[in-house]
């Protein structure tokens, strides 16, 4: 690009890229979007457990299944885009990340809705299902956490990927307790969904 100007009042050659190509540029898109609607799901959904559980409801109801299964719905679509930026910057991890996560998610959202109880009562498989449930979703999230801060070189900011990480690894290891997720669990994924949407919308995609 030329200098603007003729007597030292023009700025300095600038050299720009080419434009990311158009479906770059959805794929970009559609991530951060998926990022940002899990963030959202996770916060509605720990506000609605901590209000049954409060309520004396417990998470084997009618709604908690309701919960569970949009959240879940929520959540699956953000692997997609995870895995397409980051394939060919750690394959390994990312193959890995995504076949458990869709498998851990889909897994969590059935064995809530197996263990609903429209009677109120419920029985001891009912508990081992919202417990297995629980303890394959929170490892999702340490393993999102701990590809974050292993491919965090390849992003744009290394810094917020590293800090999306940690709180993906605590807000894991909350749900995995299960107690935890109902006193704060989801509310720690949020910010760590938020972030993670943007260093991968900002992290260039092969």
């Amino acid at each position: 690009m030329a200098n603007i100007g003729e007597e030292g009042l023009g700025s300095p050659d600038l050299e720009i890229g080419p434009a990311q190509p158009r479906h770059i540029r959805v794929h970009i898109g559609r991530t951060a979007f998926c990022y940002f609607v899990a963030a959202a799901a996770s916060i509605g959904y720990g506000v609605g457990i901590l209000l049954l559980f409060s309520g004396g409801h417990g998470l084997v109801s009618s709604t908690a299944a309701i919960l569970a299964g949009i959240v879940a719905a929520a959540m699956l679509p953000r692997f997609l885009g995870y895995y397409r930026t980051f394939r060919t910057h750690g394959p390994t991890i990312a193959r890995a990340t995504f076949v458990y996560g869709v498998a851990a998610t889909t897994f969590f959202a059935l064995a809530m809705t197996g263990a609903h109880a429209a009677s109120g009562s419920f029985s001891t498989r009912d508990v081992v299902l919202v417990v297995l449930g629980y303890v394959a979703l929170g490892p999702v999230f340490i393993l999102e956490g701990a590809a974050l801060i292993v491919l965090r070189r390849f992003t744009f900011s290394p810094s917020i990927a590293l800090i999306a990480g940690v709180l993906f690894i605590v807000g894991g290891s909350f749900v995995a307790s299960i107690f935890l997720s109902i006193y704060g669990g989801f509310f720690v994924l949020a910010p760590a969904l938020m972030l993670g949407g943007i260093v991968l919308a900002k992290t260039p995609t092969p």
